[in-house]
């Protein structure tokens, strides 16, 4: 049934938006050890969320904002509602905010203008389908440093869970070398 309703809100033929491919796989889990130890079978512990291609890290770990202000690689991570959640200060001092100036602020703070409409589109198209298209592939753009200058980066986008279940997309920005004038 939930492959069904899954595959109804893909079509939109369902009223609801397709779930992340990690709450998919909780969800199934649990009505398993439902189904299965009411009708006599041993509980199963929870081990890991199947891996969908280019979307989640194959032993996805509970997201711990505080591992991403140790991590040295300039790191955002945004809500599902494309808010960021937390930044560590190499991210920071990349972009030319402090921190506290960066959390809290729509993703497209960081966004040159051009990409915004792009950004929303897949964002949406993300939260509608469950179908990533850059999640867990490295793409080479540009950032939008607070003095509007544009920074290039290569941007890795994964997804990991916050101990509330929601979605955490953590992308990390490692500065990347502009092409030479002319390629």
């Amino acid at each position: 049934m939930l492959d069904y309703a899954q595959e109804a809100a893909c079509e939109g033929r369902l009223l609801t938006r397709p779930a992340l491919p990690q709450t998919r796989a909780a969800t199934g889990w649990l009505l398993d050890q439902i189904s299965g130890q009411l009708a006599g079978r041993p509980p199963t512990a929870w081990t890991s969320t199947p891996l969908e291609p280019s979307a989640v890290s194959p032993e996805p770990a509970l997201w711990d904002p505080g591992s991403l202000q140790a991590c040295p690689t300039p790191t955002v991570a945004a809500d599902d509602a494309d808010r960021i959640i937390a930044v560590n200060p190499p991210a920071a001092e990349l972009l030319g905010w402090s921190v506290d100036e960066l959390v809290g602020q729509r993703i497209t703070v960081i966004i040159p203008e051009e990409l915004c409409e792009a950004h929303i589109a897949a964002f949406t198209s993300l939260l509608l389908t469950g179908k990533p298209r850059i999640l867990g592939r490295t793409v080479t753009m540009p950032a939008l440093h607070r003095d509007g200058r544009l920074v290039p980066v290569s941007l890795l986008i994964r997804t990991q869970e916050a101990r509330d279940g929601r979605g955490v997309f953590v992308a990390r920005l490692t500065p990347a070398q502009e092409a030479p004038a002319g390629h």
